[in-house]
């Protein structure tokens, strides 16, 4: 990938990409970062750089109260926009299971293989 900071956006959205399809669901980019399921979006990705260290984070949206949203203008967009898996599967997928997909979609898109921190949850 070398030093590429879109490439790493993009390799990041498509890892969600993937392991959305792990659940059944064509996910696309829309426009600026994060991850959309037609015409919402359900996962936004925020990345940092300092001296090439990356500080990045994406909130694929799982089950959230999804009212709060409503509180806010989450990326810039009006809260109809924003929806989560729950809403779109009927009904929300397990954390481990959601985990585990996010992993082979990290791990696929980056080229790495990534261990459980000794301790911490699957």
């Amino acid at each position: 990938m070398g030093f590429d900071l879109h490439g790493y956006l993009r390799s990041l959205e498509q890892s969600i990409i993937d392991a959305l399809a792990e659940f059944g669901l064509k996910a696309d980019r829309n426009g600026p970062a994060g991850v959309w399921v037609g015409d919402k979006k359900v996962c936004s990705i925020g990345v940092a750089v300092r001296k090439w260290v990356t500080y990045h984070g994406f909130a694929l949206n799982v089950a959230p109260n999804m009212r709060h949203f409503s509180l806010i203008n989450p990326c810039g967009l009006d809260s109809r926009q924003i929806t989560c898996l729950r809403d779109i599967l009927g009904s929300a997928p397990d954390m481990t299971d959601v985990r585990a997909a996010c992993a082979r979609g990290i791990e696929r898109n980056f080229g790495v293989e990534l261990h459980p921190w000794p301790g911490g949850s699957p």
